[in-house]
């Protein structure tokens, strides 16, 4: 070959721990690509909501029902319109059984979902677990949290998978490059953890497995009462440029505000008709 990557090469690290609560209601998993397929790389992280009984199984179930019904459907489907069905299914299944089953009534959860195709991560995110990208040195935060405003809001969620019978999505769609890490997080870490810290040990260049163990380590010494989950994935090689990253490339270029009478264009004047 002439040394050009012709596939997406990721290489993942995941940690948890229940810390300080009785049980851990966090759930997290990634999917590589199958061989001979582009369905890319699926990853996603919940959280239960912290008092409902069924906290634990909202959170599993909302990540295995997104991971199986995207690397499920057609490869040529939009991921964002296969994404967000698999999401929307399973937040229509965990409120229903929320309703109906005493031993899991209100359960709900947070839910950050990351796809990886081609040249482009693409996230879905509701709740407060988040997705950070580290690259050349700086952090950047991808998701918002879904909290209304105010110091006292800390415990609040605005949005959660299950809380309704349809929920609003969060949707955005970033360039990758080589060497990017990309790290999903639950608010029990977050809340712990500055984004300077986090970015401090991102930068350490350490196997993704052992920056999620470090994060979580950290987070539980820094005081966390709640369980730590850290997902941490490096971007080792990219595949060529396609048509739709050339289109998605040249959207995220600022547009100029079209010529007006009088304007020079290539050394002409501009006639308007």
């Amino acid at each position: 070959m002439d040394g050009q990557a012709t596939r997406l090469r990721v290489l993942t690290g995941l940690a948890t721990e229940t810390g300080a609560r009785a049980r851990n209601e966090d759930f997290a998993a990634v999917v590589l690509e199958p061989p001979g397929r582009v369905t890319g790389v699926a990853a996603a992280i919940a959280d239960g909501i912290g008092g409902a009984k069924g906290g634990r199984v909202a959170a599993e179930l909302a990540v295995r029902g997104f991971l199986d019904a995207y690397l499920g459907q057609s490869e040529t489907l939009g991921v964002r319109k296969v994404a967000g069905r698999a999401i929307e299914a399973a937040n229509r299944w965990i409120h229903t059984q929320g309703r109906i089953d005493p031993d899991l009534k209100g359960m709900g959860c947070t839910l950050t979902a990351l796809v990886l195709r081609g040249r482009r991560a693409h996230v879905l995110h509701v709740g407060d677990t988040r997705l950070y990208r580290f690259r050349d040195g700086r952090l950047t935060r991808l998701t918002r949290d879904h909290r209304p405003d105010g110091a006292d809001s800390a415990n609040i969620l605005t949005r959660a998978i299950g809380a309704e019978e349809t929920v609003r999505i969060d949707y955005t769609a970033e360039d990758l490059a080589p060497h990017d890490r990309l790290l999903l997080v639950c608010d029990g870490v977050h809340g712990s953890l500055s984004d300077r810290s986090i970015e401090e040990e991102l930068g350490r260049r350490a196997a993704p497995e052992e920056t999620a163990r470090r994060l979580v380590a950290a987070a539980l010494e820094a005081g966390s009462d709640d369980n730590v989950t850290a997902l941490a994935l490096d971007i080792l090689e990219l595949p060529a440029a396609n048509l739709d990253d050339l289109v998605f490339a040249g959207q995220a270029l600022p547009m100029r505000d079209p010529p007006a009478k009088g304007d020079l264009v290539d050394g002409f004047e501009l006639q308007l008709l």
